[in-house]
Formats: structure tokens, C-alpha cells, sequence
């Protein structure tokens, strides 16, 4: 009963490191590890997982109900613990039964729930799910389960007291005590107090048979001894012939946990952009390239309406470009537009609606970035970037995305241009898609030798009117003008004698 099935990948590190880079693990509120585990690059699979987020979209009562479903889950978790670490027999029967009691509950709950809309459901898994528990519960084999479990639960949750038997010597002492019957109502002493106060008709009352103090210790402890025995047997039977099944029974329900817990917590940040206006869409699987319209880094929405976000185009392979190089002034918008793309390729490989208008996007094997990095111990920032940019260029294939932001700006613009026209030619050889940021003007007249050759490699900037940006992307080259002193005059940084 799996709704998210995964399959390990070889270099799952190497996703795991693109979800802390670009903190989408932050946004999903789930570790980049557990992330990693749920990339698919099965193309059956993430429409599968479309069907089943496109059915909690649509649906107000899915994510209650798995979020209950979990809350049983760990519940049950919780005391199959127990049971586990328990001594005595008894105690480890009574912890399995409180953990069918939950089970019977939950999939009462889930079947009742499931004859209300599951025919409503478009995703084939969620029918299949819902449908499973809902032939359980209406199995002869849960009947009988739910009544044995309410048997037992009865008589050992009901007990209020118990007849004891007592032998007695020639001297008329006890000389052994046993355990007659086990009874559900309390007994009243036949003293004063009982008389005056207690129930008329004499019914249910006996001469105290002990005082509870000290010298009696061992008696209470052949008494609980005893009493222990009796609800052991009481639950042997049931021990034996139905919770030695509880594994069996219970297990198909723990084993969907990890689906529905990765399941509600993506749900909440689709319901979070949702509310805050973001357009989201499920994207088609594509073979040749890639699209967007009016993409976004989803993170923006955490600090403005989506009305103040510009969303825009994206296009790769097919007829378009495989590398892009993206121009413009610092803060125009070119990392933001970088985020947006890779944001939404992991987005996609989860199965998760992505953050723009429409998009048909082919499934990469492998994702790959450098952000403006710091200083290492040995060589410094340029020595570092160099060494990433080497990684880089021997992991990076035909089917590899690739992030390079403001590459190579920790030296000079002339040798930094000439280093990234390097990089970008790996790139092309490569086929790889590859969005490549920078400020350096030095680059164009390399760009321009590269298009001449290979119309594989755009160029894109980011423009400004009237000394603002726009956010816009736009082809060609940015202008030769540096904004760069209007940006500064914007953040306080003139100086005006007064």
C-alpha cells in the first residue's frame, strides 16, 4: 500500500546537497536527505504522485484525515515499543491489544470515510489505498478480529475485583489462597461503615479477608502473582491465535507511513503558496526539453504578495538553447531566475506541482551548482572555485542541469571571463542544460565567437528601466552601463556633506 514509491539512487548525496543549497528543504520542512530518497526519475512515477497531490487539492478532507491516520500510526508505533521492552507475558498482550484497539478504530474511520468520496478520486494509488482498508474492514476475518478484541478488552479493562478461595489447616489458618473468579463489580466490607453507608441489600459485600500491612507483603505478591496468571490465560488464546498475526495485520498501515508523512508536510507548502496566491501547475513529462511560463523561486512568497513577484520564461533544448548565459546588473534578478529553475526541477522530480503558469519539463539524472563560494584553507576562494568548476565538469552529462552563479568572480574580470568561456564550452560539449550568471562584460566577445559556432548557447540579461530593474529576461547582451552606483545610492551608501 505505498503512495510514494521510491528506488535509491546512486547519487543521492548529490541531490540532497542541491536541496540545503537552495533550502527547498527548508520550504518542505523535511530533511535533505529524506528529499534525496524521494527523487524519481521514473517518469510513470511522478505522474503517479501528480494524480495523488492534484486529489488533496482538490479534496479538504485527504490531509485531516492522513494527518489522523499518522497520529494512530505513531500511537501504535509507540506501543509495539513497549511491548517490545514488556517482561511479563501479560504485559506485552494487553500492549498489543491497545495497539489493535487503535488499528480496528483507524480502519473503521478510513473505510467509512473512503465509501464518501473515493470514487471521486482521480489517482489511481489513493482509489487502491482507500479501497484496501475499506475490503479489510469488511472482511470476516476483521469481524472476528473486532470481536475478540472488544471480548478481551472488556474483561481486562472491567475488572474490579476478584473471589479469592482459601484453604485452611487443622488449626483453621490459611494455609493457601487461590484465585476463585475474576469479577467486574467492586465487593463492600461487611463493617460498620458499609452497614451505615453502603449498598442495602447485602449484595456484593465480604468480611475483609486481610489488612494491607506489612506483615501481608507476600500475600499481595501470590495475589498479583495469581491475578497475572488469570489475565494471561485470559489472553494466551487470543495472544497465540491473533496477536501473533498483529504484525501481519498492522505492519501494511506502518508501512505507509513514510509516504503519508512526506505527503502532508509537501501539502502544506503547496497550501501555503495556494494561499498566498502563487500559481502553481503540474508540469507534463517531456523527452526533448524544457518549459516554463512565468516561473518563480517559490521562496519569494515568504516575504511578498504574489503580485510583486515577476515570473518569467524558461526554455531549454529542442529548439532552443542547452546553455544560457544570463547578464545584468548585481541584484536584477539573475540568481533569483537561477533559484526559480532549479527550485522547480526538484519540485518536479518529487512530483510536486511546480511554481509557474505551465511547464512541460524533461527528468534530469543529476543536478549540479556553485554558488559564489568562500575562502578554503588551502588556496583560497579562487582555488575552491576552480576545484568545484572541476567536479562539475567530470560529473555533468547530457542529462545534468547545471547552476554556476557569478562563477569565478573572486579574481579579476578579464581572467574570470576567460575561465567561464572555458567552462561554458565544457558545457556545450557536454549537452548539458547549464545556466551560467555573471556580471563580467568581458564575456560577450567570447559569447559571441561561441554563437557564431554553436547555436546551442543564449544569451540572456536582465535590464533596467530608468535606472530600475525590471526582473524582466530579455536576449541579448546587457548594455555596457553599470548600474552598479544607482544600486549602491539605493541601499544609503552616498555620501552628502550636510
Amino acid at each position: 500500500m505505498q503512495l510514494l514509491n521510491t528506488a535509491p539512487l546512486s547519487n543521492a548525496s548529490l541531490w540532497a546537497a542541491q536541496f540545503r543549497t537552495f533550502r527547498l528543504d527548508e520550504l518542505l520542512r523535511m530533511d535533505s536527505t529524506e528529499l534525496a530518497g524521494l527523487i524519481t526519475c521514473d517518469a510513470d512515477e511522478i505522474r503517479a504522485r501528480q494524480e495523488i497531490y492534484a486529489d488533496c487539492m482538490q479534496n479538504s478532507r485527504l490531509l485531516p484525515l492522513f494527518d489522523r491516520i499518522l497520529s494512530a500510526i505513531d500511537d501504535i508505533l509507540a506501543l509495539r515499543q513497549k511491548e517490545r521492552d514488556s517482561g511479563p507475558d501479560t504485559e506485552r498482550a494487553l500492549y498489543a491489544v491497545r495497539s489493535l484497539q487503535i488499528y480496528i478504530s483507524l480502519i473503521e474511520e478510513i473505510s467509512t470515510v473512503a465509501t464518501e468520496f473515493v470514487k471521486s478520486l482521480s489517482s489511481t494509488r489513493l482509489r487502491a489505498f482507500f479501497t484496501a482498508f475499506s475490503d479489510i474492514a469488511a472482511s470476516e476475518e476483521f469481524r472476528i478480529l473486532r470481536e475478540e478484541i472488544a471480548t478481551i478488552a472488556l474483561k481486562a479493562e472491567g475488572i474490579r475485583s476478584v473471589t479469592l478461595a482459601v484453604n485452611l489447616n487443622a488449626q483453621l489458618q490459611p494455609s493457601e489462597i487461590g484465585l476463585l473468579s475474576i469479577n467486574d463489580t467492586y465487593f463492600t466490607s461487611d463493617n460498620l461503615y458499609t452497614r451505615l453507608f453502603g449498598k442495602s441489600g447485602g449484595e456484593g459485600r465480604a468480611a475483609p479477608l486481610l489488612s494491607p500491612d506489612g506483615s501481608e507483603a507476600s500475600l499481595e505478591k501470590a495475589l498479583y502473582s495469581s491475578l497475572n496468571r488469570s489475565i494471561n490465560k485470559l489472553v494466551r488464546k487470543l495472544h497465540s491465535d491473533l496477536l501473533g498475526r498483529c504484525s501481519a495485520l498492522v505492519t501494511p498501515l506502518l508501512e505507509c507511513r513514510n509516504s503519508l508523512s512526506c505527503i502532508v508536510r509537501s501539502m502544506k507548502f503547496v497550501s501555503y503558496c495556494r494561499g498566498r496566491c502563487g500559481n502553481l501547475c503540474f508540469a507534463s513529462v517531456s523527452e526533448t526539453g524544457t518549459r516554463y511560463t512565468a516561473a518563480y523561486d517559490p521562496a519569494l512568497l515568504q516575504h511578498r504578495t504574489a503580485s510583486e513577484i515577476v515570473g518569467n520564461d524558461v526554455a531549454f533544448g529542442n529548439t532552443q538553447p542547452t546553455v544560457l548565459l544570463l547578464t545584468g546588473v548585481n541584484s536584477g534578478g539573475k540568481s533569483i531566475y537561477l533559484r526559480s529553475v532549479v527550485i522547480n526541477q526538484l519540485l518536479f522530480q518529487l512530483g510536486l506541482p511546480v511554481a509557474a503558469k505551465a511547464a512541460e519539463v524533461r527528468i534530469l539524472q543529476s543536478v549540479f551548482s556553485h554558488l559564489s563560494a568562500g575562502g578554503s584553507d588551502v588556496g583560497g576562494r579562487f582555488a575552491a572555485e576552480c576545484a568545484a568548476a572541476k567536479e562539475i565538469i567530470d560529473g555533468a552529462d547530457g542529462d545534468s542541469l547545471v547552476l554556476m552563479d557569478e562563477a569565478f568572480s573572486s579574481t579579476n574580470s578579464q581572467e574570470g571571463a576567460a575561465i567561464a568561456y572555458q567552462f561554458i564550452r565544457h558545457m556545450l560539449a557536454k549537452g548539458a542544460y547549464c545556466i551560467f550568471t555573471s556580471h563580467f562584460l568581458e564575456l560577450r566577445g567570447y559569447a559571441e565567437e561561441l554563437i557564431s559556432a554553436d547555436k546551442r548557447l543564449g544569451v540572456f540579461h536582465f535590464g533596467t528601466s530608468d535606472g530600475k530593474q525590471t526582473y524582466r529576461l530579455q536576449p541579448g547582451f546587457v548594455e555596457e552601463k553599470n548600474y552598479a552606483y544607482l544600486i549602491a545610492k539605493k541601499y544609503g551608501l552616498e555620501y552628502s556633506a550636510e
